[in-house]
């Protein structure tokens, strides 16, 4: 609001402190110290010089000659400074005096400008403060918005920020062509200071207003007008219904009879009325949703009282919802709602079905379901739709419940794969150049915690590890997701490799702290695979394949490491697969063989052993080194069945050696650590039952070496 002062202009802050000239002051004091001194010197001395003839007298005055006229100085001094103070005071008092008249004055012109905004911003009229723009010729040319209150606001539908500081021309006349020379008008009110008061029609905000504006300063002018659209309305419908009634009272006096038929066509039309409309209001209230009616040519709304009970509302109340109905509804679905409404009054639709939330009373949105059909008279054009509404919010939140259970991991409450495949593909759908990086994550040893602590201690730690996972991400911009088991997927964006391979090295460090699950401590690393879009994969399926690939490498390089994919590793995965297919059925296929590796005694140059090593011959691959089927094996725990055959046919070689040779012989087999996890690997080895397959052997002994 424009402030055009808000002290008088004749105030005086130093109303009552006495005036002094400085220069005249200071000669005063001068003239007066001066006239008393020379006084006291000339006297002083003529009487020192008639009463001390003596030398030792004359000293002797003169010294107290000097006292004295010091003291006296000092005397004549102090008064002057003390009564200085004293005036200097006495202004400091009346300035202060003054300056707490001054505070007053300003807070009630303070609250006298607070209560005229508040008059202004309560004021039903749209009220608006502008300035004039002049030409070079001095002629009004346009005028700038200064400030606008709420009705203001609600009457155009333009904000005070989207108004304030912006031009007519700019802002209003470019909605459509005014017949009304505003600037002209105002431009005088501005210039000339003679108030206007008038109607008009607006065709930027298509209504009729009653406009009175003035001039508070020269250059400015205030506009305060009111919509007075539906009046003009009612005296047009006044106007025609006065002319049919015109018509009407010709032709009734024309015809008597005519007259009489009218009448009572109008009786029964009456009846008929009154009968549908009882079956109406009957229908409305016995029905569970609520029931609505919009005449589009008078814009009449009519709701049922259903609308207030589903809506909240007390139908007892003063409140009045009816034509802002539609502002109730969720700024989400506002847009789709008016698209369907749209497409059904052009006739594009046989009927209207939405679902959309509105807004309660106690501020909280309902779903509800929209239905509606429009009528159209003989010229095409829609006069009317009516429809209803129902309550489907139970329906709703149990739809929204069992998406959140189908998109989210039920142990963690993390997202799911389900949910890492739809958001990723949304993801690279919108930004197809902005680069991600895809971070796999495993437990190294979770496995053998849920096997030795149990299930319960596995679920705190699956879900340890989503919180830490979830807390990396506090500064980052991205998602973790629960694959099954051990997995986590987390979804960042990054600028450069090596951001990428920071924030893997932050994740493995984090996971290297113990952590603390229902008291216990645990410690567990991570294998972490790194794929990034768009170069290792341009949809979720290929990033995923070759980030679980990358995570392979990551548990072959000795896991608590992170591998960042590279395509070189597709072969190797090829390979790998390769092997463990021919492995499963290498034993079936009579594939594998074992070859017995003399031990020699030193001192008497004879065997005293064997070393079983086990060699694997395919059709189709040839020899293939223990180096790359032994890991493979234990892998895929094919480890177990061929540890087994191998153990079979070591036992059976050693048998055959103590029937027939020396029974000292031993034979050296290589055992894996995970056949010594099996349960009935003792009882395997030892032949505690009659059909083991290695009865008769020897002992058996486990070295340091993983030999049996």
């Amino acid at each position: 609001m424009l402030k055009f002062g808000i002290f008088p202009k004749n105030l005086d802050f130093t109303k009552g402190v006495k005036k002094y000239i400085p220069l005249k002051v200071a000669l005063s004091i001068a003239g007066i110290y001066s006239f008393l001194g020379v006084c006291w010197i000339v006297f002083s001395d003529r009487l020192l010089a008639m009463w001390a003839r003596e030398k030792e007298v004359y000293v002797f005055l003169s010294s107290i000659k000097g006292v004295v006229y010091v003291t006296l100085s000092a005397l004549v001094i102090f008064f002057m400074v003390y009564f200085a103070l004293r005036a200097l005071n006495e202004v400091n008092e009346i300035v202060k005096k003054n300056y707490l008249e001054l505070e007053q004055t300003n807070k009630r012109l303070a609250e006298s400008e607070d209560f005229s905004k508040a008059i202004i911003n309560k004021m039903i009229n749209a009220y608006a403060l502008h300035r004039i723009i002049l030409d070079e010729n001095g002629n009004p040319c346009d005028y700038e918005f200064i400030d606008v209150n709420p009705s203001f606001e609600q009457f155009t539908g333009i904000s005070k920020e989207e108004i304030i500081g912006k031009r007519y021309k700019e802002e209003v006349e470019s909605r459509a062509e005014e017949n009304t020379d505003w600037v002209g008008i105002y431009g005088k009110v501005a210039l000339t200071g003679e108030p206007v008061s008038f109607e008009s029609y607006t065709s930027a905000f298509d209504k009729w207003v009653t406009v009175n504006a003035y001039s508070p300063k020269k250059y400015y002018f205030i506009t305060v007008f009111s919509d007075i659209t539906e009046l003009k309305k009612s005296e047009a419908e006044i106007r025609e219904k006065h002319e049919e009634l015109t018509a009407l009272y010709e032709e009734l006096t024309a015809s008597e009879e005519e007259l009489r038929q009218q009448f009572e066509e109008l009786i029964y039309q009456q009846n008929l009325l009154k009968i549908s409309e009882e079956r109406f209001r009957l229908s409305a209230e016995g029905s569970n949703d609520m029931i609505w009616d919009i005449d589009l040519e008078n814009g009449e709304q009519y709701f049922s009282d259903r609308w207030y009970e589903l809506l909240g509302h007390d139908i007892s109340g003063t409140e009045n919802l009816f034509g802002k109905w539609l502002s109730l509804i969720h700024p989400e679905e506002y847009q789709y709602v008016m698209n369907l409404f749209e497409q059904h009054l052009q006739g594009k639709s046989d009927y209207l079905k939405c679902e959309c939330r509105m807004l309660c009373k106690n501020g909280s949105y309902k779903w509800f379901l929209i239905r509606g059909k429009a009528l159209f008279d003989e010229k095409g054009k829609v006069v009317r739709i009516a429809g209803s509404f129902t309550d489907i919010n139970d329906r709703k939140e149990h739809e929204n419940q069992l998406k959140e259970n189908a998109y989210h991991d039920s142990l963690t409450g993390l997202p799911n794969r389900l949910a890492l495949y739809e958001e990723f593909e949304k993801q690279i759908s919108a930004y197809p150049q902005k680069p991600v990086a895809m971070f796999f994550i495993d437990s190294d040893n979770f496995k053998l915690i849920n096997d030795t602590m149990g299930h319960s201690i596995g679920d705190l730690l699956i879900k340890k590890m989503g919180e830490k996972l979830a807390s990396l991400l506090e500064d980052r911009h991205g998602s973790v997701y629960r694959l099954g088991g051990d997995e986590f997927v987390l979804i960042a964006e990054y600028d450069d490799i090596d951001e990428v391979c920071r924030y893997a090295q932050e994740i493995r460090s984090s996971f290297n702290l113990p952590l603390d699950i229902d008291d216990n401590t645990l410690c567990i690393t991570v294998s972490i695979s790194i794929a990034v879009y768009p170069t290792n994969g341009n949809n979720i399926e290929e990033l995923i394949r070759n980030a679980d690939i990358a995570l392979y490498k990551a548990k072959e390089s000795g896991k608590n490491c992170y591998v960042l994919f590279s395509d070189d590793m597709h072969e190797k995965v090829k390979e790998r697969m390769l092997i463990e297919k021919h492995l499963r059925n290498a034993i079936d296929n009579k594939e594998l063989h074992v070859y017995y590796q003399p031990q020699l005694d030193v001192k008497s140059g004879a065997i005293s052993g064997f070393e079983a090593l086990l060699r694997w011959n395919n059709s189709e691959l040839g020899f293939v080194s223990p180096l790359k089927f032994i890991g493979v094996a234990e892998e895929t725990r094919l480890i177990n069945p061929i540890g087994k055959w191998v153990l079979r046919e070591a036992c059976s070689f050693l048998r055959k050696m103590h029937e027939t040779q020396n029974s000292n012989i031993s034979i050296a087999v290589n055992i894996s650590i995970f056949q010594l996890l099996q349960e009935d690997f003792v009882d395997f080895a030892y032949c505690n039952r009659p059909c083991s397959p290695v009865s008769g052997a020897g002992d058996y002994r486990i070295n340091s070496d993983g030999f049996v």
